[in-house]
């Protein structure tokens, strides 16, 4: 049917197009223009090479409405117009200015255009919308996204039109239609304008699904034919064949490319099974006329029996309807104080609106009763930093709940939990959204996440007893040993000084590993440029003693130095944690001999990739997607708190936007084979580092 449509489309405009040069002479051109078309013998066109579907490039020929318009004029002025091919609109342009085409097919008139070009009557006129992503709210105020990136084609008209009447848009002109809607689907810019036609055109064919038409402009689209300035005589012939076209010509091609279809083609098997099912029709309500006539009397008597029985439903019904409206209203008592009675804040919204809410919300957000509470918008309960999230996020999240920052009628900001569900009935759309007050429950993470950090602390001084226990005893014995020497009265000055420098040594070690804890401890949150092999060598020395006392060895394959810009700190807390957790791995599988643990880093695409792992037996596959929850140990809770590992994911997602993973893995090492945990950081090289 779409294939037989086009055909009469094409065999219309060819009639069309054959009844307009046998009447060439209606043109009225004078002697001088026929002089000038004889002599010019054809007319060269540049077009917009993709601008579906007002025209087209395709195979090296003009395709599009433009493309039948011109052909009609084509047959009007009985000479050839012949492409001359072109890669973008800005090389037609270009084109056009240095008069290496004679006119351009459909062209908006501008003031700098009027320099070089003569713009016939439009004969296209469409209005200018926007398209954004389908997440985007709809525009109704054009100058509210004026500060976005807004897509336009190089070289298009309403670049400069726009311009003029919005001195502050900011527009970013692109190569052609589809790469700004390509831009606009992967959030390069915020929206692409165009005329309606095109927008429409390209969305059902490519983006139906994730772009939209969210505005519209308080400017048409008007087009026309454009031709060289210089030849005034192209002008007068175009501005006279333009306007003896005829409007229903025009609007056969419009129909023809925006796909407007009109059957007019009678279907004479189906007039015929028509007419077969109406006489069928008729002499089914003759014979059932015929048969209802005999059966009213019968039908009668029914009724009135019927009326009695109907009489004595009706007083049976009544009561029934008494006994439930009585159950109704019981049943609205009992919801009314299960709505009361609940922790949780609950609003009923109708289109977004507060319509009723409970007393905990009244509580919560500080008013005097629910009736100021109705009325208020959903967004007048958020505060705007989370407005965008919601409105984001409200269809794809429906009844799963998520953390927005509420605002109570003083002000007040408070972190909440709100879940957000839609009740269908039969005449209307309610939501009804619960909200939970975060406020007691964030202080009691954060007084966790200290007694977390005091835990920690407490460990890094046992660290530090193991660094120093060394260094301490080469003092004791330094002094002792030179104490009783000179007793005896047989200390050399050699011995002397040399028990001397021993003790300078190792004081000088004491003090710089209780810097190095010092500086750990105090968490500096400050960027600094800093070394990502030397920063993992250097947080691996801080629990030296424990390595040492535990028989722990540490192997080393790093890849080529790097510098990144960021909280050096916190990669180490990172390091140290995952180290910490392996010596407990160790300890709780018994694992007394041949313990190691393995540092490798390596990049992929532009990721840096920090490998630890270890030979410790690995983590038992029910709980090692658990790891990095908040509060899950294995330990006695007199042990920890479950806040090491989910710290240590949080400070690599936050900190340097990466990603932390866990696996256990089967490896060989010295021609045995061992298996472990391992824990794989991903840390972007773009956002954090430049290469040394």
């Amino acid at each position: 049917m779409k294939k037989q449509n086009r055909l009469l489309t094409i065999l219309t405009i060819f009639i069309l197009s054959s009844f307009l040069n046998l009447n060439a002479s209606k043109l009225n051109l004078s002697v001088s223009e026929q002089n000038y078309l004889d002599k010019k013998k054809q007319i060269t066109v540049c077009i917009d090479p993709d601008w579906m579907p007002y025209e087209k490039i395709q195979n090296n020929k003009h395709v599009g409405m433009s493309s039948d318009f011109i052909n009609l004029i084509e047959k009007k002025i009985n000479t050839p117009i012949n492409l001359i091919p072109t890669k973008t609109w800005a090389q037609s342009i270009s084109y056009a200015k240095n008069r290496a085409c004679d006119m351009f097919s459909l062209v908006k008139e501008t003031p700098s255009r009027k320099k070089y070009m003569d713009f016939t009557t439009p004969y296209f006129n469409f209005p200018l919308v926007i398209a954004t992503t389908t997440d985007k709210l709809f525009v109704s105020n054009i100058e509210t996204i004026l500060n976005k990136k807004l897509g336009i084609v190089k070289g298009y008209a309403f670049i400069e039109l726009l311009k003029n009447k919005y001195p502050k848009i900011n527009i970013i002109e692109v190569d052609s239609v589809s790469d700004g809607l390509k831009k606009v689907k992967n959030k390069n810019i915020y929206g692409y304008i165009d005329s309606v036609i095109t927008i429409g055109y390209e969305l059902q064919r490519s983006y139906s699904t994730v772009l939209k038409v969210s505005g519209q402009f308080d400017l048409n689209f008007s087009l026309s034919i454009a031709t060289r300035n210089d030849e005034p005589h192209l002008y007068s012939i175009m501005q006279k064949a333009v306007v003896s076209i005829d409007e229903k010509a025009t609007q056969t091609i419009v129909n023809e490319w925006i796909d407007i279809k009109i059957e007019k083609s009678v279907n004479y098997t189906l007039l015929w099974e028509s007419i077969f099912v109406l006489l069928v029709i008729i002499i089914a309500f003759i014979n059932r006329h015929y048969f209802l006539l005999k059966a009213k009397r019968v039908l009668e008597k029914k009724v009135e029996d019927k009326t009695k029985e109907l009489q004595t439903l009706n007083e049976n019904l009544e009561q029934t309807v008494l006994r439930r409206t009585e159950e109704l209203e019981s049943s609205n008592e009992v919801f009314q104080l299960m709505l009361h009675s609940t922790m949780e804040a609950i609003f009923i919204l109708e289109y977004n609106y507060c319509v009723d809410a409970n007393n905990e919300a009244v509580n919560l957000f500080n008013y005097t009763n629910s009736e100021e509470l109705v009325g208020t918008f959903i967004f007048d309960l958020l505060d705007k930093t989370s407005h965008e999230f919601l409105a984001s996020t409200e269809n794809q999240s429906q009844g799963m709940p998520y953390e927005v920052k509420a605002k109570k009628s003083d002000g007040s900001v408070f972190p909440a939990l709100i879940r957000i569900q839609s009740l269908k009935t039969k005449n209307r759309t309610i939501k009804i959204l619960t909200l939970l007050d975060l406020t007691k429950i964030k202080e009691q993470e954060l007084k966790l996440i200290n007694q977390s950090k005091m835990a920690s602390l407490g460990e890094l001084l046992g660290n530090i007893a193991h660094q120093w226990r060394q260094p301490l005893a080469v003092i004791t014995t330094a002094a002792s040993g030179m104490k009783m020497q000179k007793e005896l009265d047989i200390l050399s000055d050699d011995e002397f000084n040399k028990n001397c420098d021993d003790i300078v040594d190792s004081s000088s070690y004491l003090s710089k590993t209780i810097n190095d804890f010092k500086h750990l401890i105090k968490g500096n949150k400050r960027k600094i440029d800093f070394k990502i092999n030397e920063t993992i060598k250097h947080s691996s020395s801080l629990l030296t003693g424990l390595l040492s006392s535990n028989l722990i060895k540490i192997k080393y394959s790093l890849d080529e130095e790097r510098i990144f810009n960021g909280y050096s700190n916190d990669l180490t807390q990172v390091i140290v944690s995952i180290i910490k957790n392996s010596n407990d791995a160790f300890n709780k599988n018994k694992i007394d001999v041949g313990k190691y643990i393995f540092i490798e880093t390596s990049q992929k695409d532009d990721n840096l990739i920090i490998c630890i792992k270890d030979n410790a037996g690995g983590i038992p596959s029910d709980i090692l997607d658990k790891i990095f929850e908040p509060y899950f140990t294995t330990k006695h809770k007199t042990q920890g708190t479950g806040l090491g590992l989910y710290m240590t994911h949080q400070l690599i997602n936050d900190s340097f936007n990466g990603s932390i993973e866990v696996i256990n893995e089967e490896f060989n090492f010295n021609n045995k084979t061992y298996e472990g945990a391992k824990f794989i950081l991903t840390l972007p090289i773009k956002e954090n580092t430049v290469l040394q």
